[in-house]
Order: C-alpha cells, then structure tokens, then sequence
C-alpha cells in the first residue's frame, strides 16, 4: 500500500496498492468494518499519479502519470469516463473543488479539477460546462470530451507540482511545489486569476510540504476562509484570508503556527469560519451569514467569542446561533462532550451491557429537537437512550435514572426563564444534579470536542439501543408520590383547589395525583387559558410563579368559583407555589420560605421514624427558621450551598452516613422529598401541601393560621428578597469587587448603622465567624456570593447561576412578624444604597 484515502462521508477507504508503470490497482474497504468491497484497476502507461474522491463520496477521479484521467464509479463499479489532460507532460497530482448544480451527474458533483504536472503547469478545468453542455456520446457514454480544453493553463511554478487544494466553497485554490522554496501560489475563482499581492517575497513559506483548507464561507461577495501551509522544517502557519471581493485581491495576516503563540486571540472572523464549517442548521448558519455581511462584528463577538458555560447542572441561554447560545450545534457538543466524559470515567455497567441515559424534554421551542438530537449523539457513542418520547416535568428524569440504574440524564427545559431560553439539564447517576469536580470534566471534555458524528435525529425513532419509558416510569413515579402522601385523605375531607401550569407540561401529572386524593370535578378547577403547553407563555410575561401577577389568571378563576386556595407549578413543573384567600378577602401568597417552613413542619408532625435520625436541609441562603425547629424538635438540620445540586448530593451523603434526610428546600420555591427523588419536585411539593392542608383543615387551621402556630412557637421571621439584573457577568464582578473594598479598601464594617458581626466570603474563601478563618462550605473563585450576619438579620447576595440577575436574601428574626418584616426591610434599604449604586446600570426587581 503507498498511501489511502478516506471518502467525504467516511463510510468507505481508497487504498492505493499499487502504482506500477503499467497501470495500477485501488482497493476500497469498509470503514465501518475494514472489509473490501471493490477494486478499481487503471490500466495507464506509467502507473497512477495521484486519486480523490468525489465530494460526494460516490466515485473516484484517478489521474495516470501519463495524463490520463478515469472517472470511476462507486455505484456502477465501473470507468464512466475517461478523458485526457491536455499537454500533460508527468503528471503529479491531482485535485477536486467546489460544487455544481447538476445533483444527478454520473462523475460526481465537483466544479473545478485541477491536474499538476512534473513541468510545473498547472490546468484547472469546469467540470459544470461538460455537463451544462455534453459533447457527443463516446463509447462509454460519457459527458466528457475525451480531450477537452482547460478553462485556464496556469505556469506560474516553475518546478514540479507537489500540492493542489481548493477552499471548501471553491473560490480559491492554492498550488505549490516542494522543490522549491516559497513555491506557492494562489488562485482565484471563477476567474482562474493568480493573486499578485500574496504570496510575497517576506510572506515565511519555505519548502512547502502540505496545504489545507478549512472550511469557510463567501459572504456578501467576501470570501472567509483559512489556509494553513506546513514546511520542512516542521512549522504550520495558518493565515486568515478576509476581504476577497470579486476582483482578486488577498488580505493576509499570520494567525499563529505550529509552535503556538501562547495567548494570541483568534479573530472574529476566524471564530465566524470555525462556525459556519460546524453548523449544519441552516437557520443559525443564516444568522451568523447575516452577521458576517453586515460586519457586524459586536453581535459576533458576543455570540461566538465566549462559549455558553457549563454551570449550574449544564446548559442555560437563549436560542441563538453562536457558542455562546442554545442551538442545535451546542447542544450536540455538550453531548459528545457528556458522553466522552462519561465513558472516560465510569465503569462499565454490572450487567456487563450498555451505559444508559435518560432523556427527556419539556414544552419549550426546541426542546424536542434538541433532545433528539442529544439522543443521536449518545446512540452515536454507543450508549443506550432511555427515552420518554412525550412531554416530562423535570423531577421524571432523575426518577428514571434511580428506577432503572443509569448511567446519567439530560433533561432539556430552561425551566421557568422566559419564552426565548432553553437549556440542557444535566443528572449523575445518583440521581442528583452534577455537581463539582463532574461539572468541569464534562466541560473540558466539550471543549475537546472536534467532530460531531451525525446530524440526523431520526435515528431515535427506530435505533435498537432506545428504550422508551414514558408509561413504565410514569406508573413508578405517581406510585412514589402515592407511598409519599399515604395514607390517602377521605373525600370528606377535600376542599376545592384551583391550579395552574403555567402553559407548561405538570398537569397530567398534577391531575392524576390529585385524582387519587379526591381532588376531582368541581374540586380540582384548572385554568383554561394557562391548561395546556405553549412555549410563549402568552398570559405571563414571565412563567415564574413567583413573579408579581404570574397567579392573577389563576386567582380571577379561583374567585369566580368561590375557590380560597390556588396551587402553581412553573413550565417545567419542578417548582411550587400556593396562594390563600383570607377572611378579608385578600390573597396571601406564600414565599418560598413560609412554604418550606409549613411543608417541614407537615414532614415532622407525621413522621413515624427515629426523631434522632431524621435529618432536613435547606440552602445558606434560605430561611434560618428550620434550623430554629431542628434545634427546638431534636432532629439533625444541615445547611447547604445554594442550589439542589448540593442538597442533593449533601443529603445522599448524610443518608449514606446513617442519616434519614425527608425533607430540604430552597427560598426559590423549590422542595424535595428524597423518598421520590433528589432534586425539588414542583408535583410531589403539590401532593405533600393538599394532604397537609386537609390535616390542618381537621384542626381547624387554614395554611396561614399554622403558619402563625409555627411562628409562635419556633420565633417570628420575616424576609425581603428581591433581585437586581446585571448587564452582564463582567458588571457583576465589578459590582462585587467595589463591595469587598468599599471601606477604605477592605470589606464593610457597617450596614446602615448596623455592625456586620459576621462576614463569610464563599468567592474568596473567607470566613470572619470560624476559628481559622476559613469556610466551612465549599468555596467557589467562579460565583460571587457574600453572607452577612447583623443582629437579628442574615442577609446573602450572590450572582445567579442561570440568569444575568445579582440576587439578594434578607432575613430577619423579630418579637413579632411585624418587627422582623420592618428589620428586613430597612436593612435591604441600606444595601441598596450602600451596595448597589445606579452608577452599574442595575435594574431592579419589576423595572
């Protein structure tokens, strides 16, 4: 064998066997199975020169040393024409390029073929005009003229032609020898033109030794493309060509070579190319085309410089084209990126079969093609898809991951950001959110991702690898809420409800749980405007429950019917949040961290285990009020950082260490019952508040008179939590910088007239309350997060996760709800004075 070939499509291998002078022998393999399927023998004087495959991988174009050219093809295993190169005098290689119209044409879709020779010229023929205009019929019916004219005759090098190659789009080639030094030159197309101004006798070539392309672009008449050129002494430079309008002109600056230059920045346009050559979707392809000739080279800068991060448990941003976006391009590589990861460092599975991974997608535009396409990625790399097929809330896949034993899950939801936003959700096989060091293995493994193996997302739907779950799972999972909520209320017992999803996807499973509790006809109403999905959330203007307004759909319903308690989960029903009508008429509608407080007190007032095992949890920054229980009740409470990706992971390490964990949750109405899954569950927190609101029914308590209860006994709390939106992340690290140096260039001593008694730094890993000084949670350079401890009030401002938003807690503890609500108050006043000047463009919460 002297040397092979893969086709465009990397299905199958050309290899040359033998070049013999009296013709020579090409063999073609199988590269999914190295088996050989065919041989192609050219019976030319001199033996072969050179071969390539057609561009669409159906034929070969084989050039004899002699001259002569065989168009062979893979389909008819046989010559379709052959033809002479005129003047040919020791043909040395051979080259295809560009693309013509003519889909059907039986010597593959190539325009351009250029042929180089021992004496240096260089012909480049139209294969398009021998099709547009076929001559008469030879004997192999072929659509070539055996001796056609070249389009142009090129004799611009002077010593033996070593190396010919075009740009994918065909509108340059280069030609160069390697006998020569700086023998390159290039070649514009259509017009055959050699470029004058590039090379030129200061551009380092040396002996050239290779050339290539990458793939780019013509754009509004400018060509974007990249040519790097290797040499003797085992350098590659890559130039950036930019600016090549019809007239054949040649812009050329030294990107980087071989050696590297340590930090240099790629250009704007070179990040364009890099994309356009990835992107196969032909919508985002368009947007970043337009951008291109628009030269509109802020909006690529900031779609394409900075890669979409992988943070909070993956993926979150808005549909765009770009790295930095959602789009089918990203989500593909954060596919093979998961599963390299994922191969890379768990073992195989016992049963000696598959790794598995669960995936499934909400109502979102573009979730279900996004998730189809992660599924081809998976099935691609040889890992089994378990896949719902049909809409899920969020809290099914880590359900399914524990039911069956996988590996991993992905769901795709951006949870209840708004209409434009998706994301990419990413469980361990604990059945939890990843959390570090996974989350940065998985995102380095993104980063070295360098191909991606197939676009088609079809192959779920007939692969033998895909399993589909939605009705087994779904059985499962509504049983684990039945077990949660045993024993079931009597109908006596049920008072009428009003709910809403959102227009997202938890009211089949709301439903069907609630049917089991008796919530049924006239005592379960939906709202009709807010019952099915609709990815633009049309009469919300945020689907976020906890947004101002985000109920008002659901309370004229309530009102309408005579209805005192409404119930909501966000679009991807993961989250919960209730509302009460009181005597008076008003609404209250509950926080995050009254609901937590009267969701624990419910878990503790009816569990039947041991008191000195049972463990709850909720985030720094969530209400202390737990703690103040667990100390009052003799059960174990831990605090976490934010996120249910700890209070997951935290909570399977205090089970695993003897803990019975029943409960945890987060001011941002999210709640979790371990013994349905690990991770907050919008639908399980549903089920658990109708059961203890028909407990609290029986003794005479409506949600806000035990809530009351609890506050009387356990000391009254009250917050003022809002949040502020940050232009971008770089603002927010400035925002917090000038915090942290605020007093004389050291961090705050006061708040207001308040002294900080305690001052815990989770950025920068400082902790003023510890003996050492140092944290006891974990610390994180990469997410700004300051806690402060007043007398009386603890208050945690951070930089959001998954949201350009800095978000700030307050928590007050006074002698009555009345004093702790105007503590809280007053001290968010302070900050937003002291810490958060206009001078920032913040915006605040509703502006």
């Amino acid at each position: 064998m002297e040397r092979f070939k893969l086709s465009p499509d990397g299905k199958s291998m050309a290899l040359l066997g033998s070049a013999r002078k009296g013709g020579g022998v090409i063999n073609i393999l199988s590269t999914a199975t190295l088996q050989w399927q065919s041989q192609v023998r050219v019976e030319s004087r001199g033996g072969i020169a050179e071969f390539c495959w057609w561009r669409d991988s159906r034929g070969l174009c084989i050039a004899g040393k002699n001259g002569e050219i065989s168009e062979w093809s893979v389909a008819e295993l046989r010559i379709v024409a052959r033809w002479q190169d005129e003047g040919a005098v020791g043909t040395t290689t051979i080259a295809l390029g560009g693309q013509h119209e003519f889909v059907k044409s039986s010597i593959g879709t190539d325009r351009w073929i250029s042929i180089g020779s021992s004496s240096g010229i260089v012909n480049i023929y139209d294969r398009r005009a021998w099709l547009a205009e076929p001559s008469k019929p030879t004997t192999l019916d072929q659509p070539v003229p055996p001796n056609p004219s070249p389009t142009k005759t090129l004799d611009h090098l002077t010593t033996p032609t070593s190396h010919l190659a075009f740009s994918h789009d065909g509108q340059m080639m280069v030609m160069a020898s390697k006998w020569k030094r700086d023998a390159l030159r290039m070649v514009h197309l259509p017009s055959c033109t050699v470029f004058k101004n590039w090379p030129t006798d200061k551009t380092p070539l040396g002996r050239v030794t290779g050339v290539a392309f990458c793939e780019g672009s013509v754009v509004g008449g400018d060509v974007y493309a990249a040519l790097a050129v290797a040499n003797e002494q085992g350098k590659i430079r890559v130039w950036e060509s930019e600016g090549i309008a019809s007239e054949p002109v040649w812009t050329a600056n030294m990107s980087t070579d071989a050696m590297g230059i340590a930090g240099a920045e790629v250009s704007i346009s070179t990040l364009a190319i890099r994309w356009l050559a990835l992107d196969r979707d032909e919508a985002t392809r368009k947007e970043i085309s337009d951008l291109l000739e628009a030269k509109d080279h802020n909006a690529l800068e900031s779609r394409l410089r900075n890669r979409v991060s992988f943070g909070t448990a993956g993926l979150r941003a808005s549909m765009k084209a770009g790295f930095a976006h959602m789009n089918s391009l990203t989500v593909l590589q954060a596919s093979h990126g998961l599963a390299d990861y994922l191969l890379a460092t768990e073992p195989v599975p016992a049963n000696g079969k598959y790794h598995s991974i669960v995936l499934g997608y909400d109502a979102r535009h573009n979730s279900q093609h996004f998730a189809r396409l992660a599924a081809a990625a998976f099935l691609s790399k040889g890992i089994k898809v378990l896949w719902f097929g049909q809409l899920v809330h969020t809290p099914m896949v880590p359900f399914a991951i524990r039911h069956y034993g996988a590996t991993a899950g992905v769901m795709v939801t951006a949870s209840h950001n708004p209409k434009q936003d998706n994301g990419y959700k990413v469980y361990w096989s604990n059945g939890s959110q990843i959390i570090p060091p996974t989350d940065k293995g998985i995102a380095d493994a993104i980063e070295a991702v360098s191909a991606i193996e197939t676009w088609d997302e079809s192959v779920v739907d007939s692969h033998e690898n895909v399993e589909r779950i939605f009705a087994e799972a779904t059985r499962a999972y509504l049983g684990a809420l039945r077990e949660l909520v045993w024993p079931m209320p009597s109908v006596e017992q049920v008072i009428p409800i009003t709910y809403t999803p959102l227009h997202g996807v938890g009211l089949p499973f709301v439903r069907q749980i609630a049917h089991d509790m008796w919530f049924r006809g006239s005592n379960l109403r939906v709202v009709a405007s807010q019952a099915q999905p609709d990815p633009d959330f049309p009469t919300v203007p945020f689907p976020n429950p906890e947004e101002a307004g985000a109920l008002g759909e659901a309370i004229k319903d309530a009102e309408k019917y005579g209805v005192s308690i409404v119930i909501a989960n966000d679009p991807d029903a993961d989250r919960f949040k209730a509302a009460e009508r009181q005597p008076n008429g008003q609404w209250w509608h509950t926080s995050g961290n009254e609901m937590g407080i009267l969701l624990a007190s419910h878990v503790f007032d009816t569990y039947t285990g041991n008191r000195s095992r049972m463990t709850m949890l909720a985030t720094t920054v969530s209400s202390r009020m737990l703690s103040a229980m667990a100390a009052a009740e003799g059960f174990h409470f831990q605090e976490t950082l934010t996120g249910f990706k700890w209070l997951g992971n935290v909570g399977q390490r205090l089970q695993a260490e003897g803990k019975e964990v029943v409960f945890a949750f987060e001011e941002a109405i999210g709640y979790m019952f371990p013994s349905v899954v690990w991770d907050k569950d919008g639908v399980a927190a549903a089920a658990v508040f109708l059961s203890a609101m028909q407990r609290w029914r029986k003794q005479g308590l409506t949600a806000k008179g035990k809530l009351e209860k609890l506050y009387e006994k356990y000391g009254f709390f009250a917050d003022a939590n809002t949040y502020l939106v940050s232009p971008s992340p770089a603002v927010t690290g400035k925002v917090f910088e000038r915090i942290r140096t605020l007093d004389h260039g050291s961090r705050p001593q006061k708040i207001g007239s308040r002294a900080v008694e305690r001052w815990r730094d989770l950025t920068m890993g400082s902790d003023s309350g510890t003996a050492d000084g140092k944290p006891t949670l974990p610390v994180d350079a990469s997410a700004q997060m300051l806690t402060c401890e007043l007398e009386d009030v603890v208050f945690t401002c951070r930089g959001s996760g998954t949201e350009p938003k800095i978000k700030i807690y307050i928590e007050a503890r006074g002698q009555s709800r009345a004093e702790a609500a105007e503590l809280a108050k007053d001290v968010l006043a302070d900050l937003m004075r002291e810490w958060f000047p206009g001078e920032f463009g913040l915006k605040a919460a509703g502006t």
